[in-house]
C-alpha cells in the first residue's frame, strides 16, 4: 500500500464528484440544522475559529505525505483540546482543500473565521515547517514563522504553532496540568513515523489499507512497548476490519489495545473513545457513556466522540439526546456522520428524513455499502418496496455478490405479502446474513418463533449485546415487546430502557 499519495479514502470516493455537489450537501446540511453548521456563534466567539489546512509536502523526494499529513493532524488534536476554540475536523477540511476550493469559500462552508496552511521539508535528521494564520475572509496574514529544527523536535514545532494559534486568537485554555499541548508521545523517531504510516493508511479505509496500518501500529508498538497512540491506533484498526469488514476474532485485541492506549495515557481522547466503541459490543453500557464522556471532556472539539456518543445514546433509549451529539459532530465535520444522523432519526421512526440523509451520504461515497444497505432498511420500513429491492442490488453489487445471494426479490416480495396482503410464507434468509439480520428478515416475514431463535443465538456472540440492542431499538422489535422469551433476552442483555 503506497504512502505517498495525499487521496485518503474520502478522497478516492469523492474524486469524480464537483465541487458543486461537495458545497451544495454542505448547505443543504446547514439549513437542515437551523443555520448552526458552523456552530461557532453558541459555543465560543465566531473568531475564535479555524480550520487546519493539509500543510505541503515541500521534501525533496516528494514521498512524506504521510508525515506531513500526520503532522497537520497532530495541529488539529491539539487544537480541539480547548473548549474555547472551534475548530473544523480534519476530513472535511482535506477533503474541501483538495477540491482546489478557495480559502474564503472553504472558511464560509465550514463556518470557521480563520485557517492555518503550512508546509513541511523533510530531510536526512534536519524538518523545516513554514506555517501561516490567515483571516479568511479579508486574506489578512496574522501570523507567520519557520521553524527549522532536527527531527527530534517535531512535538516541540507542533506545541509551538497550536500555542502560538491560541494566543494570536486569544483562546482560553485551563490545560488542567497540562505543560504542553503536544507531549511528546514517544522517544523513538522510528516509532513514530511508523505510527504516521499507519495513520494515513487507516485514513483510506480500505480493508487491504486497514490490514497494512495494523503492520504499522505493530512495528511502532515493537520500537516502544509503551506508545499509548500506537496502541489506540492499532484498536481502531481492527475495530474497523470488525464493525466494517466483519472480521472474526478480533473482538479481544481491540479490547487489549484500547485498554492498554488508556492504561498508559488516561488523558489520551482517542483511547478512551475507542475503549468505549469496544464496550458497547461487550453491553457494559454504564461504562461506554462514562468512556465517550471523557474523551468530549479531554477534546471538546472531537467530532468523532460526539457522533459515537450520539449513536449510543439512540441505541439506548434517547434518540432524542444522542441527536444533539451527531449534529454537533456534523457541525464539526459536515463531510462524515450523515449515516449516524440518518440513524438516529431512524431509531426516531422519522424515515423520510433519514432516507434524505442517506441519499445525501450515498451522492458523496458511492463506493460505500453501508449506507446503501441502510437506506433499503429505511425503505423497507416505509413499505417502498419497488425501491427498496433497487437499492438492495446495489448493495449486493457493492459487496461484490450476486443480488441472489441476499434473496432480495424473494425476501422483498414476502416483506410485501405480509404487510399489505397478512400473507405469510416459510422464507429462508439468504447464508451469510448475520443473527441480527436474520432476526429482522424472519420478523418482516411473520416467523417470530424463528426470529427469537436466531437472536438466542445472537447474544452469545463477541458482539452479542450489541446486536440485541441495535435490534431492539428498530420499529422491527415492536411486535416483540409483549413476548415474554423477548423480555428474558432483554433481560440477559442488561437492556432496561
Amino acid at each position: 500500500m503506497g504512502l505517498t499519495s495525499p487521496f485518503t479514502r474520502r478522497n478516492a470516493i469523492l474524486a469524480g464528484v464537483g465541487s458543486f455537489v461537495l458545497l451544495g450537501f454542505i448547505g443543504t446540511v446547514w439549513l437542515a440544522l437551523g443555520g448552526r453548521l458552523g456552530g461557532a456563534s453558541d459555543r465560543t466567539s465566531p473568531d475564535k475559529s479555524i480550520a487546519v489546512l493539509p500543510f505541503e509536502d515541500r521534501s525533496p523526494a516528494g514521498n512524506q505525505q504521510y508525515f506531513v499529513d500526520g503532522l497537520s493532524e497532530e495541529i488539529i488534536n491539539a487544537l480541539t483540546l480547548t473548549s474555547d476554540l472551534k475548530v473544523s475536523a480534519r476530513t472535511s477540511t482535506f477533503l474541501l482543500a483538495e477540491q482546489g476550493t478557495d480559502i474564503a469559500t472553504l472558511a464560509s462552508t465550514l463556518g470557521v473565521a480563520n485557517v492555518l496552511e503550512g508546509s513541511v521539508r523533510k530531510e536526512g535528521d534536519r524538518i523545516q515547517v513554514t506555517a501561516t494564520l490567515i483571516e479568511a475572509e479579508s486574506g489578512f496574514r496574522i501570523w507567520y514563522d519557520t521553524y527549522d529544527r532536527e527531527s527530534t523536535g517535531v512535538f516541540t514545532i507542533q506545541d509551538e504553532i497550536a500555542r502560538e494559534i491560541m494566543g494570536r486568537l486569544q483562546v482560553r485554555f485551563s490545560g488542567e496540568g497540562r505543560t504542553r499541548l503536544v507531549g511528546e508521545a514517544t522517544e523513538s523517531l522510528e516509532a513514530y513515523d511508523a505510527y504516521l504510516k499507519g495513520r494515513f493508511l487507516w485514513n483510506q479505509g480500505t480493508q487491504g489499507a486497514i490490514r497494512s496500518a495494523i503492520g504499522e501500529f505493530e512495528r511502532a508498538i515493537e520500537l516502544d512497548s509503551e506508545y499509548a497512540e500506537a496502541y489506540a491506533g492499532l484498536a481502531d484498526s481492527y475495530d474497523m476490519l470488525r464493525v466494517r469488514y466483519s472480521a472474526d476474532g478480533v473482538f479481544d485485541p481491540v479490547r487489549e489495545a484500547a485498554q492498554r492506549a488508556v492504561d498508559l495515557a488516561p488523558d489520551l481522547p482517542t483511547a478512551h473513545r475507542s475503549l468505549g466503541g469496544i464496550l458497547t459490543s461487550a453491553g457494559q453500557w454504564e461504562s461506554v457513556e462514562r468512556e465517550y464522556e471523557l474523551a468530549i471532556s479531554l477534546s471538546p472539539g472531537y467530532a468523532l466522540a460526539h457522533s459515537w456518543l450520539g449513536i449510543f445514546m439512540s441505541l439506548t433509549g434517547r434518540p432524542e439526546e444522542g441527536l444533539a451529539y451527531v449534529q454537533r459532530a456534523i457541525e464539526l465535520d459536515p463531510m462524515s456522520h450523515q449515516a449516524s444522523l440518518a440513524g438516529v432519526f431512524e431509531r426516531l421512526r422519522q424515515y423520510g428524513t433519514a432516507a434524505r440523509y442517506l441519499r445525501r451520504a450515498i451522492e458523496l461515497s458511492p463506493d460505500l455499502a453501508a449506507p446503501v444497505g441502510q437506506l433499503g432498511r429505511v425503505l423497507v420500513a416505509m413499505g417502498n418496496y419497488d425501491e427498496a429491492e433497487r437499492v438492495y442490488a446495489e448493495y449486493s453489487r457493492l459487496l461484490g455478490v450476486s443480488p441472489d445471494s441476499l434473496a432480495n426479490a424473494e425476501r422483498l416480495a414476502a416483506y410485501e405479502r405480509f404487510a399489505e396482503r397478512g400473507y405469510t410464507q416459510l422464507i429462508l434468509p439468504a447464508p451469510g446474513l448475520s443473527l441480527r439480520s436474520r432476526a429482522w428478515h424472519f420478523v418482516r416475514t411473520g416467523q417470530v418463533n424463528e426470529a427469537l431463535e436466531a437472536l438466542e443465538a445472537a447474544i452469545t456472540a463477541d458482539n452479542g449485546h450489541w446486536s440485541i440492542a441495535e435490534f431492539n431499538s428498530r420499529e422491527v422489535a415492536d411486535v416483540l415487546r409483549d413476548n415474554r422469551r423477548y423480555r428474558a433476552l432483554l433481560e440477559r442483555a442488561e437492556i432496561t430502557w
